[in-house]
């Protein structure tokens, strides 16, 4: 499995450990460096797409076989149109909506901290894929009911279950935990706005933990009892160290990645209706309209010890139903892509001399060295499956005492039938394939790192 990074954030610079990390993570990690803006999300559809990229990609084509290319966002689907035509099936996982996203924050008096394009950009990157993942049944039907799409699936967020203990007695700590983007720099604001309002009604000893980056860099007075941990490497022990959690979230889009991570946990969690948005629960405490409702509530919930006993078993089961269709969701993936790719028209990369042509006839294109090798690899009975060569610029002549045709001299019935081995080492090799296939041959084999090892 290859991973390929291309370091737009934090320009470019990644500590070892990081990077470690991602290496023992992937089978292979590829750093492709940026040259445009840091975080590189303004502009249109492909501002972040660069010629480095598209070489990096290119290279790997060309000396690896994927079965799945799978683009994270859509504003890197571009890498799609690269493997057009090939037997690879292509994925845009959306994370979020992005088409007119700046308008979800316009009431609150802000712009997306992320990429806002239009409508139709996002229409035409989603399109380029074999299949868009959302994150949420909602994007998906968004997807499908906006746009049309109809190749557009649910994946959900992968998460596991962690045991947290029970806390006992009182409760006097409520968590929340987020990185710096502006639904939770805004979620923030209002969450300690109406905990300083409600101050009277809170326990003496009351304190608001925080955890990640939402606060760095924003203006947001922090009353005194407020603790803001920052980061924090023991995820399990800050969830461990909060009596209830909160998501005072109104807006926003994607799935709330907190909200499955606070539930995995199993621990007592107050939240709106739209943070629990892609989990299924008909807990009223899950279901406040706005954060001044949620507030209000959390006295009540910290003073009761059966009450938090009780929200924490409703959390695991919310959890166990989400994991189980999560699960689901991957298998019906999996199907799909079985059926996508035993249905595609396209380009292997893998020649095998073993099982070339497995009993169907066959041109070898390339009427040269890398022609004479691969004929010369093939087994008796495979060369007499052989039909001849495909060469637009020999056609007319003979090679390896069989024909030479331009393809366009195949009848058009039997290139369906037909399979071809491209055995050409130039960069038009991509070309040569896409023009085959729009001429109707479906069976293409590209035998250039078969011939590569044969030459060195």
């Amino acid at each position: 499995m290859h991973f390929v990074w291309l370091a737009s954030e934090w320009r470019g610079v990644i500590s070892h450990d990081a990077l470690n990390a991602m290496r023992d993570a992937w089978d292979h990690v590829h750093v492709v460096p940026h040259s445009g803006p840091n975080g590189g999300f303004e502009g249109t559809l492909d501002a972040l797409w660069t010629k480095g990229l598209e070489d990096m990609v290119g290279w790997l084509r060309l000396n690896f076989e994927f079965e799945v290319v799978w683009a994270h966002y859509v504003l890197l689907s571009k890498v799609c149109e690269l493997f057009k035509g090939e037997a690879t099936v292509t994925v845009v996982d959306t994370h979020d909506v992005l088409g007119d996203r700046d308008a979800i924050f316009k009431p609150f008096g802000r712009k997306s901290d992320f990429a806002s394009l239009t409508r139709e950009e996002e229409k035409r990157g989603l399109a380029r894929a074999d299949f868009a993942v959302a994150c949420q049944p909602e994007d998906e039907e968004y997807f499908k009911r906006e746009y049309g799409l109809q190749n557009t699936l649910t994946i959900g967020q992968i998460q596991h279950a962690t045991v947290i203990p029970e806390r006992k007695g009182p409760g006097k700590t409520v968590g929340f935990i987020g990185s710096q983007n502006a639904v939770n720099v805004e979620s923030l604001k209002q969450l300690v706005a109406e905990l300083v309002a409600l101050r009277q009604m809170l326990p003496n000893d009351f304190r608001l933990r925080l955890a990640g980056s939402m606060t760095r860099g924003t203006d947001i007075h922090l009353p005194g009892f407020v603790e803001n941990c920052g980061y924090v490497d023991d995820l399990a022990g800050f969830y461990a160290s909060a009596d209830l959690m909160v998501l005072p979230l109104e807006f926003g889009t994607g799935l709330k990645v907190k909200s499955v991570e606070a539930v995995s946990f199993g621990v007592p969690v107050l939240g709106t209706e739209h943070a629990f948005i892609g989990l299924v629960t008909d807990e009223p405490l899950h279901q406040f309209q706005t954060v001044k409702a949620l507030v209000r509530a959390i006295p009540a919930v910290l003073a009761d010890v059966d009450e938090r006993v009780r929200l924490a078993a409703i959390s695991s089961a919310v959890f166990k139903e989400y994991q189980t269709r999560t699960e689901e969701q991957f298998r019906a993936f999996e199907r799909l892509k079985e059926e996508r790719l035993a249905s595609t028209a396209g380009i292997t990369h893998q020649f095998d001399r073993a099982s070339a042509a497995a009993g169907t006839p066959f041109y070898i294109y390339g009427a040269g060295i890398g022609g004479k090798i691969v004929f010369d690899a093939l087994a008796d009975e495979q060369r007499a499956m052989c039909l001849g060569f495909l060469d637009l610029h020999k056609a007319g002549s003979s090679f390896c005492d069989l024909p030479v045709l331009a393809p366009e001299q195949v009848p058009a019935p039997a290139r369906a039938e037909t399979g071809v081995i491209i055995a050409i080492m130039t960069l038009e090799w991509k070309s040569v394939a896409q023009s085959l296939m729009d001429a109707g041959f479906r069976s293409l084999v590209s035998a250039q790192r078969f011939i590569v090892d044969k030459m060195v």
